[in-house]
């Protein structure tokens, strides 16, 4: 019996990725070049960490691909490939629009069996990263963020629940400087969503006054799941390590982060939708406690200023 193919994720990137970019997505081919190029990058460097971080990095997103194909993959397969593949400059095609959702379901739906012997042959030995890092270091530069997403990471392929965490005293972040700021059109499908790119390093106009109020005083910020921060891995982190910074708490459909816990549903997990996001988070099923009385407070706030 053989082992697992590390070159299997190479060979995917350069046939069938680029393949369905170029003639099914009709993306020019240095385009699809460059993407195949990055995925691999990402998908190398993810299979060089430790099964801890890596599961650090797969949290953000389990909750919003726990129905994706290919259904007999694993959870944690299907969040792998989300980090590596569809938060990859895949999504600037995406965003701009050649890459349509069927054949983001596509491509994310194939890589999931090459990206899952990637991650096999690196826990027999060593991958070796054949390109840009952007995953390294990140726990040493937003450690509060880290540490939650640490713990969240604990219950959230399990049964749910709290899990207890002591968060890292450093000095706090500062808000993004004026260069990283850019004003970008609203969505006409979904109330005060920005067309941006998700993987985009800048900071629209919604992120910058949600972290300016939390700057102001503590506050509840609520999102349908954590990739509606951002799907680049370091900004996403840097917006949570400046919201817990200053005391804030975080809820998504079915998770709340606060700075000395977290908690997730128990049971079945509800889907995040944007276009629904606050009938979903209203779904108490398995909601309890601290976490389930935070949902009705913002509820209950949001009935009142609407």
């Amino acid at each position: 019996m053989t082992g697992p193919d590390p070159d299997l994720m190479g060979v995917w990137c350069r046939q069938d990725l680029i393949k369905v970019l170029v003639d099914g997505c009709e993306v020019e081919q240095e385009q699809a070049d460059a993407v195949a190029d990055d995925v691999l990058a990402r998908a190398t460097a993810f299979s060089s960490l430790s099964d801890r971080t890596r599961d650090v990095l797969m949290t953000p997103f389990v909750e919003e691909v726990f129905d994706y194909e290919p259904r007999d993959a694993s959870m944690e397969i299907i969040a792998a490939t989300t980090v590596v593949v569809r938060n990859s400059s895949l999504e600037d095609l995406h965003a701009s629009g050649p890459v349509g959702d069927s054949a983001l379901r596509v491509i994310t739906t194939r890589a999931a069996g090459p990206l899952s012997h990637l991650i096999a042959a690196g826990r027999r030995s060593p991958v070796q990263p054949t390109g840009h890092d952007p995953f390294t270091g990140l726990d040493a530069r937003y450690p509060r963020a880290w540490a939650c997403l640490e713990a969240l990471a604990g219950i959230v392929t399990g049964d749910g629940g709290r899990a207890d965490y002591r968060c890292p005293t450093t000095n706090r972040p500062p808000l993004p400087g004026q260069e990283e700021e850019v004003d970008v059109r609203l969505s006409q499908q979904i109330d005060g969503a920005v067309l941006l790119s998700g993987t985009d390093p800048r900071f629209d106009q919604n992120i910058m006054a949600l972290l300016r109020r939390a700057v102001e005083q503590p506050t509840i910020v609520f999102v349908p799941s954590l990739s509606r921060f951002s799907r680049d891995t370091a900004k996403q982190l840097r917006v949570l390590e400046i919201l817990l910074a200053h005391g804030s708490t975080v809820l998504t459909t079915n998770h709340m982060l606060r700075g000395t816990d977290v908690w997730s549903r128990s049971g079945p997990r509800v889907k995040p939708d944007a276009n629904e996001a606050l009938d979903r988070l209203g779904q108490m099923e398995g909601l309890r406690g601290a976490h389930r009385r935070t949902v009705q407070q913002y509820l209950r706030l949001m009935a009142d200023s609407a």
